[in-house]
């Protein structure tokens, strides 16, 4: 690995690897050791980090995605992804969260986290993605454990 990028408060870090030549990123706290060499930087030309959304999914296809939540969902979406702070803003008694996501992944999980908190004003990928866990979900509902 050629490690070149630490992202915010050090969280995970961008490497480029060496025997699959692309460009990763893996979470700091889950690298068991490291090995300093001598080396030089052989593929710096490659090194390359993909922007992070507010919900900590890399890529470099933004598609805008608009959430209602409640005071409840605005609290943990705040302690969870500290980053989202800047693009939410009160809607009367609701919070709107308003942004570029790389990727449903993220957003995804915190809205199926609290589904009777959030209401989805925009983005018809992030729908996809529920439509897609909610049939996971119903299988495994279905399932009867012996």
């Amino acid at each position: 690995m050629e490690p070149f990028k630490l992202n915010t408060n050090y969280i995970d870090i961008w490497a480029y690897d060496l025997a699959d030549g692309i460009n990763k990123r893996f979470k700091t706290d889950r690298i068991g050791e490291v090995e300093i060499l001598r080396d030089d930087w052989e593929h710096e030309d490659f090194h390359e980090a993909e922007a992070l959304d507010a919900f900590r999914i890399h890529g470099n296809d933004p598609v805008h995605v608009a959430i209602r939540m409640d005071m409840v969902a605005r609290s943990l979406l705040l302690e969870e992804y500290p980053m989202t702070e800047k693009d939410l803003r009160a809607d009367g008694d609701a919070f709107i969260w308003e942004g570029d996501v790389n990727g449903m992944e993220g957003v995804g999980r915190f809205v199926l986290s609290l589904p009777d908190r959030i209401e989805i004003l925009e983005g018809e990928g992030i729908r996809e993605y529920l439509c897609e866990k909610s049939d996971a979900f119903y299988a495994l509902c279905q399932k009867v454990t012996k």
